[in-house]
């Protein structure tokens, strides 16, 4: 699994909901690997108890099949779910045996048209192959129709949502689309 997005979008708390949830656990070890540190932090207790070990790589250039596959022996998971640095910008490289299962890009609603506006490529890269894109911090003045929009234009196939900013998907954002 993959999760992608900007410094501060909420991959974090995604994933810190996501791996307590019972649809989501496994019977066997899930490796966390986090490519950048921000300013929310996992809860290490609720990790173990869910059988997550965590392992951070902090530069690029680190971030290497080699790598990957070093973690991938040493921890034998059941699976990989990774928290991605969205600035890193070349073309990720897995190790052999590898896939996507789903990519998932967040992003903070709050900022959204601050980065179309200054980093439009980056993040158009950054969605061209993600399955879904989770928007968080929504408020129901937000023009989210103009920003499911923007999404589509780069991605068809990708699902869009919308979350307020207690992390609920409420009706208010259905009614706009």
């Amino acid at each position: 699994y993959l999760i992608t997005g900007f410094l501060e979008s909420g991959k974090t708390s995604f994933l810190s909901f996501t791996l307590q949830q019972d649809y989501f656990r496994t019977e066997g070890k899930t490796l966390l690997i986090l490519c950048e540190e921000g300013e929310e932090e996992y809860d290490e207790e609720a990790l173990a108890k869910d059988n997550v070990v965590v392992e951070v790589i902090e530069k690029e250039e680190d971030f290497t099949p080699e790598r990957l596959q070093a973690l991938d022996i040493i921890h034998q998971p059941e699976r990989v779910v990774m928290e991605y640095n969205g600035m890193w910008l070349e073309e990720m490289k897995l190790p052999a045996g590898w896939g996507i299962e789903q990519h998932i890009t967040c992003v903070d609603a709050s900022t959204f048209q601050v980065y179309m506006q200054n980093m439009k490529s980056i993040f158009m890269d950054m969605i061209k192959n993600t399955d879904m894109v989770i928007f968080n911090r929504c408020k129901k003045e937000d023009p989210l129709p103009t920003y499911r929009r923007g999404i589509k234009v780069a991605n068809q196939r990708a699902e869009v949502i919308f979350e307020d900013e207690e992390g609920e998907l409420g009706d208010i954002f259905q009614d706009e689309m």
